[in-house]
Parts: C-alpha cells; sequence; structure tokens
C-alpha cells in the first residue's frame, strides 16, 4: 500500500508557489510559513527498502554503561533488528515489542543523523502516527552536534515532539539547557515546555505534522500547522544560550521512564510509531541590512551634549516590519516605519553604546555593530590626579577614580550631581559626573564633599603604598541615617565600620590593623545600608606617618625641601617641603653609603605646603639624607637621628 501524500505540508499561503510545487514537488519545495519563506534542504521520505545509513545511524542497547536506561530509566532495549525498525511502503516503522533482550523486558528502536546531517535553523518537520497505550514514548528531538558548551544540558536539547502513549490527545514541545547562574549539579538542569491538545479524536488514529521553526529569534512550535508554542531567545535563562549551534535529529520509541508509567495489563504489543517524511527547510528570507553612518572622530562626544544617529535600514526582498534602538543596552524607543533617526543624550562622563535591531516582515532579524560614543574621561578607570594617591596620605573624598558608572563609581541618581541643583549659585566640581557633590567652607576640611550617599553607593581611589604595614583608617563622615560601611582593597574586603548613629557633625570613625602590601591598589567605599556625607580619608601606618597639607598657605612661587624639624631627632622629626605646581612626588631616606632605606612617600599632591612627621622606629642613629623628587627636579637635606 502506497502511502498518502499530505499536499498541504508541502505548502502554504502563495498560490504561485503551490502551482510551482505542483510541478516541481521533489526537485524544489518552498513554504511560507508566518511570513517566513522557506526551501527545502533535505529530507527522507523513506521511499526506499531499508534505512538510508548516509542519513542515519543506530543507537544500540540501554544506554549502559555511561548513560543507563538512556538517562531516564528506560525499560527497552534499543535494537538495529527488522522486527524493530524498518521501511516499508514509503514509511519508516518504529516497533516496540514485549520481549526479554538484553536485560530488558522490552525492545524497540531509536536513530539519529548525528555525524551525518545537521541543522542550524530553519523549520524541521515529521509526518507521522503514534503508538497508544501506558509505557509507550515517542519522541522526535534534536541534540547538538559539536557539544559546544559541554555535555547534556550544557548544550541544549530541543524536543520537537514528546508524547505518553496515556495521554494520546496530548503533544508536547520542550527545550532543554544550563540555568542562569548556576555553579553545578542537577539543580542546573533547567527546561521550558508546552503541551498540545488535539481538538478531535487522538494521535494514534491519524498521521499529524510535528513542526519547529527555529531562528534566531527563538524557536516556535506547529501541530498541523498550528502554532502553539513560541520562546523567545531572550525568555531562556541560560547561562550561556545553546540554540545557536547545529543540532543533529533523532527519532525513538521508548518504553516507560522518568516521563510517564510503565505498561499496564491493558497495554497492546507490539505497536509502531510511523512516519511518513522527515523534512528540513531552510530560510531563504535575507535579513535586514543596518548601516549606521558615525565615523570615529564623532565617538568622542561632549558631555551634556546630545545627538541624532540616522541608521540606514535596507531589506533587498521584503519590507522592514519594526526597528529597535538600544542605548545603554537598554531598549529607548521601537519604529515600525521610516525615518529611523533617533536623538540621545550624553548626560554624564561615560561610555554609551549604541545598537540597532531590525526585522523584517518575514520575521529575520539584524542586529547591527555595538558602536561606543565616549563622553568625556569615558569608561576607563583612572585616578583623579593622574597619579594615585600616596599611601600614607589623605584622600579627599570627592576625588574618586574616572571611569564612570560601575567602573570609577556606583551612583543612584544615575544621570545628574545632584549638587549642581541643590545648591545654586555654588560652584560644584565634576558637573558631568553623577555623584552627588557639595561645597564645603570650614578649615581643615576639603573643598567638596559627598553628598548624601544612599544604600549600595560606592567609590574607588587608585592608591600607591610605599610599604607593606599595618594601617589605621580614619574617615570623615557625617551620618544621616544608622549607616554602615564596607573597605575593599582590589575587591577584597578588608574592613567594616558598623552601626553608624545619626549625626548633627561630622564626626571622626576609625578602623584599625588593616593589612595592605605595597605596591598600587584600587581601594572601594561601599555604602552596605544608611545614608551619609563623606569628607575625607586617612590611611596611617604603624609609624603615624603621613601627609599632612600645611593649612593657610598661600601656593609657593617655588618648590622646596625645608629642613628637617627638630634636627638632630628623636623619636621623631618633621619634614616640610613647598610644591609650586601639583604633580607626583617621591619623598626617600637614603644613609650615608646611598642605599635607600625608606620610602617615606610616593604620589600625588597638589600645589602646596606639606609636611610628613618621620618616627624613628626601626632606624639605626647616624646621618641620613632626605630626597625629594618632583616634575622640576631633585632636592635633599641631612638629618640626623640620635638614639
Amino acid at each position: 500500500m502506497m502511502k498518502e501524500r499530505n499536499q498541504t505540508s508541502l505548502q502554504r499561503t502563495s498560490l504561485q508557489l503551490s502551482l510551482l510545487l505542483i510541478s516541481l514537488m521533489f526537485l524544489f519545495t518552498v513554504r511560507e510559513s508566518e511570513a517566513q519563506i522557506y526551501e527545502l534542504i533535505w529530507s527522507d521520505e523513506f521511499d526506499g527498502s531499508a534505512l538510508n545509513t548516509e542519513n542515519w545511524s543506530y543507537d544500540i542497547g540501554d544506554g549502559c554503561p555511561s548513560l543507563c536506561g538512556w538517562g531516564n530509566n528506560e525499560l527497552q532495549y534499543y535494537t538495529a533488528q527488522s522486527d524493530n525498525i524498518n521501511v516499508q511502503d514509503g514509511y519508516l516503522n518504529i516497533i516496540a515489542k514485549k520481549e526479554r533482550l538484553g536485560n530488558k523486558d522490552y525492545s524497540s528502536a531509536r536513530i539519529k543523523t548525528k555525524g551525518l546531517q545537521n541543522f542550524k535553523y530553519g523549520r524541521i518537520e515529521s509526518r507521522m502516527k503514534l503508538p497508544i497505550g501506558s509505557g509507550f514514548w515517542p519522541a522526535f528531538w534534536m541534540l547538538s552536534e559539536e557539544n559546544v558548551y559541554g555535555g547534556w544540558p550544557r548544550s541544549g536539547e530541543i524536543d520537537i515532539m514528546e508524547y505518553r502513549g496515556n495521554a494520546p490527545t496530548l503533544a508536547e514541545g520542550t527545550i532543554h539547557y544550563w540555568r542562569q547562574g548556576c555553579s553545578g549539579g542537577s539543580a542546573c538542569w533547567a527546561f521550558q515546555n508546552n503541551t498540545y491538545q488535539l481538538p478531535n479524536g487522538n494521535f494514534s488514529e491519524n498521521f499529524h505534522v510535528f513542526a519547529i521553526e527555529w531562528g534566531e529569534f527563538g524557536i516556535k512550535w506547529f501541530v498541523d500547522d498550528t502554532e502553539y508554542a513560541f520562546i523567545q531567545r531572550d525568555q531562556v535563562d541560560a547561562e550561556w544560550y545553546p540554540f545557536d549551534e547545529s543540532f543533529y535529529i533523532l527519532l525513538n520509541l521508548a518504553i516507560g521512564g522518568n516521563f510517564l508509567p510503565p505498561p499496564d495489563e491493558d497495554t497492546v504489543f507490539p505497536q509502531t510509531m510511523q512516519i511518513d517524511y522527515v523534512r528540513v527547510y531552510g530560510d531563504m528570507n535575507v535579513p535586514p541590512q543596518i548601516d549606521i553612518p558615525v565615523n570615529e572622530e564623532e565617538l568622542d562626544v561632549e558631555p551634556g551634549t546630545q545627538k541624532e544617529i540616522n541608521p540606514q535600514i535596507e531589506d533587498s526582498d521584503s519590507s522592514i516590519e519594526e526597528v529597535r534602538f538600544f542605548f545603554l543596552d537598554e531598549l529607548i524607543d521601537t519604529r515600525t516605519s521610516p525615518p529611523y533617526n533617533i536623538t540621545v543624550d550624553f548626560p554624564i562622563e561615560r561610555c554609551y553604546p549604541f545598537r540597532v535591531e531590525a526585522t523584517d516582515i518575514h520575521n529575520a532579524v539584524s542586529v547591527s555593530e555595538t558602536i561606543t560614543f565616549v563622553a568625556g574621561s569615558g569608561c576607563t578607570k583612572a585616578p583623579y590626579n593622574d597619579a594615585p594617591f600616596a599611601v600614607p596620605g589623605t584622600i579627599p573624598m570627592w576625588q574618586y577614580n574616572y571611569g564612570g558608572p560601575d567602573i570609577g563609581y556606583s551612583e543612584d541618581t544615575e544621570f545628574i550631581n545632584q549638587g549642581t541643583i541643590d545648591f545654586p549659585g555654588e560652584v560644584v566640581p565634576r558637573p558631568y559626573e553623577a555623584v552627588d557633590l557639595m561645597p564645603v567652607d570650614a578649615e581643615g576640611l576639603p573643598d567638596y564633599a559627598i553628598y548624601e550617599a544612599v544604600i549600595s553607593e560606592w567609590l574607588t581611589y587608585d592608591i600607591s603604598v610605599a610599604e607593606s604595614s599595618e594601617f589605621t583608617l580614619h574617615l570623615l563622615i557625617r551620618s544621616l541615617g544608622l549607616t554602615s560601611l564596607d573597605f575593599f582593597l582590589n575587591e577584597e574586603k578588608i574592613g567594616s565600620l558598623n552601626f553608624l548613629r545619626p549625626s548633627e557633625t561630622i564626626t571622626t570613625e576609625t578602623l584599625e590593623n588593616l593589612t595592605i602590601p605595597s605596591g598600587e591598589h584600587t581601594l572601594r567605599v561601599f555604602l552596605r545600608f544608611g545614608s551619609a556625607e563623606l569628607y575625607q580619608l586617612e590611611l596611617l601606618d604603624n609609624n603615624n606617618t603621613s601627609i599632612e597639607p600645611e593649612l593657610g598657605q598661600e601656593i609657593p612661587s617655588q618648590t622646596e625641601l625645608l629642613p628637617p624639624y627638630p634636627n638632630p631627632f628623636n623619636p621623631a622629626t618633621k619634614i616640610t617641603f613647598r610644591m609650586a605646581e601639583a604633580g607626583q612626588a617621591t619623598l626617600e631616606l637614603f644613609d650615608l653609603s646611598g642605599r635607600n632605606v625608606q620610602t617615606i612617600f610616593r604620589g600625588y599632591v597638589p600645589a602646596g605646603e606639606w609636611s610628613y612627621t618621620l618616627r624613628a622606629d626601626g632606624l639605626s642613629s647616624g646621618m641620613y639624607l632626605v630626597r625629594l623628587t618632583h616634575p622640576s627636579g631633585v632636592l635633599s637635606r641631612p638629618v640626623s637621628l640620635v638614639k
């Protein structure tokens, strides 16, 4: 008996394509489905007398020793015997039998195209009739050809059709993958499942077509050309999206297992999963072309400005259905007709990634290359003064690192320095960065402070530590609510200040015994909860050595290293120097043989007069030379320690 052909499965809605199909059915097949344009690229019509081994290979056994029960506690033993699998009268027959074979009570068959035929995207369909009764588990499914992301479920599984013989009116479509953020174990397996209810009869009575349409947009499931499920790519909560690689096809008829109950006394054997054909259609639609005409010079923009962007979007074989604009990785606008120009704002110093996505009426999606606009200092972490703060030393809190949000700082009012609004008439620095600053008019304090830092905000500071030591941290702060802060060195937490009570005045909070090695580091100050004004941070080593500004002094006309006082000294002496201009400075102590005994300080200092307290701890009696290296040269002074 020759099989009945389902002509409707070879065509969609176009009359012209239907006429062409009648004359060239097996030479050139085109489908137009849900606006997709599909062309037949591979099929097995099972018209021969045996399975085509250029398309299919057999899985034999029960999965042991590596995957006993095929990973699902299945009850059958797979064979390649003709009474379990054969091709007759234009059909592939997979037959389940009740017989003892290989320590199993049932036999059946499973075939796959792995290593022979694999596919990425398109419409994959099969017309089949299914068995009925408890225990029967036929499946039409796909696995990754190369396992690019690792073994199951890391590289994904697509179930085009799964069916339980004890529920003969229901068919299911499922994807399996590795759950996002999961570190290991069975909990990492994730799946999304959808069920189709046959409106009349059951799947054992007649042939039905099971299909998916699979592309960059996601996966759609069909039964008899009725779409019953659509999982979009961005709905898949996977650690990595595995459904963008080539997959191969599997057909099998399992018995029992985790998916359904086993056969019972009413289950009839043998029964057959009968397949009319398997066909794969490629999407021949040409996706939209997107060009963003911005040259390299135009990517550097001024903060506080805006720019009009005019993407050029065309589609050579259809028309554009929708254009989506993404700015800072968020959807900011959607257009369904030209013009496709859009104006974007650059309110603060940072990097601004911009891209465009376009979909045509045939559901083809194109994504432009991401271009990145750089406003001001951009998104590269860098110290405020172009050099790290010297430690031991003092750090004004408003001089946090460049780099913008999530690099130099994290800020709740993301696009504005609130101090520019709340202090009208005052000059507030860094107006095009988002950290809120306020002016300070008090002797001994920085000119500006962090204004109302709130929960989860943080700031970073690059520091340069002359010598490894135990340090004490002093933070000048006014707590506005019950406040706790954490301190991180290179993202490792080194200490916390907890439950600081609200205060009407600025207080000094102290954190002791912080071990900081020599070298350059990034210090991050994180406000865990509460809110506060942040003024100044000071790090002193165990010798209590730190740089101190001499307040009330005018900027000197020349750089000088003043004589240490007292000299000779014991237990400490004050070393003072004057900087005519801001810049990198290094203060060192040498013995008379020219050996560097101690690097007292290395880092950036503003113009002005500065002093250090040098303590005798760890030094022997004798003559030493204090050397100041500054942008304009080198200065030296003798100093004598008497013990």
